[in-house]
């Protein structure tokens, strides 16, 4: 995989999800991975979370670690967690901010780090998270964005583009998908992952694909759902994270699944579900993010340069840093993968990985 020179600060998309009623009543669940070692499990409205907390990015109010699942926020109806910081979307279209704010990736136009939640915008429908920059798709469809390491989008937060449907991000990096389903990118594109034919800087949006629902970025790869639910990737493949047998990375899109009917780009990986709730993931499996035990430090890292399934009943899949969350569709939370802070708040394993997919207690999580 390529190295490149570190940019100050990250960012990957999240896409979020309707609340569901469920005949039962117990209320939906959602997962949210954490880039530098947070967990977040949504349980209904309420969000709880665990992990690193060093620049106070999990909202309690404090910097110190957490070891357990805390409630940090109520109202809430999706999250994005990048570098040190993250952002809920609560219901009402508020977005509230909290951790490291030094390159001002709040969007805020502050450089005010918080551990405690603080409003930072208002009639918002979908946010993303990156290295040092922010999204926010407002409810009229314009996207608006602040933070230095997208110089595009500027370090005071403004609006970008009208009649956005979806945005995400990667090192530096953007793709957005309009109502129209055209796909446009802008950025350093240090490893072709705009998918234009190239390895240029693109400053101002382009216009690359059309026929796209969806897109999803990591470090320096994207991943691409169009209308007829195809899988396409690009960008950097050194880990096998595009799915390609070829282990060259491709400056233009190629197709690498069908049926496919949601998506994660993670740093050396990628994960997707099918309409028949199977997971499928590629890439590196060093820390067991695979799943399938054959991973872990102790030996050969088993990587995969092409997608295969590895679990079944599956409705949502999130992914950061060598951490793997997944919800089945009875509700219940599977993990595997980098655990050495213990944010999934399982039992110490050795060296810290966890190699197959276990279940994650959910047992004194408020119900209501």
């Amino acid at each position: 995989m390529h190295k490149h020179l570190v940019l100050t600060f990250l960012l990957l998309a999240a896409l979020g999800a309707c609340t569901k009623s469920h005949p039962s009543g117990n209320p939906d669940v959602q997962v949210f991975a954490g880039w530098t070692d947070q967990a977040f499990v949504l349980v209904g409205d309420q969000l709880y979370a665990n992990g690193d907390n060093t620049f106070g990015q999990l909202g309690l109010g404090n910097t110190v670690n957490a070891t357990s699942f805390k409630l940090t926020l109520t109202d809430v109806a999706s999250v994005s967690s990048c570098f040190y910081y993250t952002l809920v979307l609560k219901k009402d279209g508020t977005v509230w901010a909290a951790g490291l704010d030094s390159a001002g990736q709040f969007g805020d136009g502050t450089t005010d780090n918080t551990a405690s939640w603080r409003e930072i915008m208002t009639d918002v429908k979908a946010i993303s998270t990156g290295m040092g920059e922010s999204f926010f798709i407002k409810t009229d469809n314009t996207l608006w964005g602040g933070g230095a390491d997208l110089g595009w989008a500027g370090f005071t937060p403004r609006k970008l583009a009208d009649g956005v449907l979806s945005v995400t991000a990667g090192t530096g990096s953007a793709l957005f998908v309009k109502t129209d389903n055209t796909l446009w990118g802008v950025g350093q594109n240090l490893d072709g992952e705009l998918g234009d034919g190239t390895e240029n800087p693109q400053p101002v949006p382009e216009l690359l694909m059309t026929g796209v629902l969806s897109a999803s970025m990591s470090d320096y790869h994207s991943l691409i759902l169009k209308t007829d639910h195809t899988l396409w990737a690009v960008g950097d493949n050194g880990a096998g994270q595009l799915g390609t047998p070829d282990k060259s990375a491709p400056w233009t899109p190629v197709q690498v699944l069908s049926d496919v009917m949601s998506f994660q780009a993670g740093p050396t990986n990628a994960a997707a579900i099918k309409y028949d709730s199977t997971l499928w993931m590629t890439g590196d499996n060093f820390s067991g993010e695979l799943g399938d035990g054959l991973g872990g430090p102790s030996g050969t890292e088993q990587r995969t340069y092409a997608f295969k399934q590895v679990l079944t009943g599956t409705k949502q899949v999130s992914m950061r840093s060598q951490a793997v969350m997944v919800v089945k569709g009875d509700n219940t939370v599977w993990v595997t993968g980098d655990e050495f802070r213990g944010q999934f708040g399982l039992p110490p394993v050795v060296n810290g990985d966890i190699l197959t997919f276990t279940q994650m207690s959910l047992d004194g999580f408020t119900r209501r």
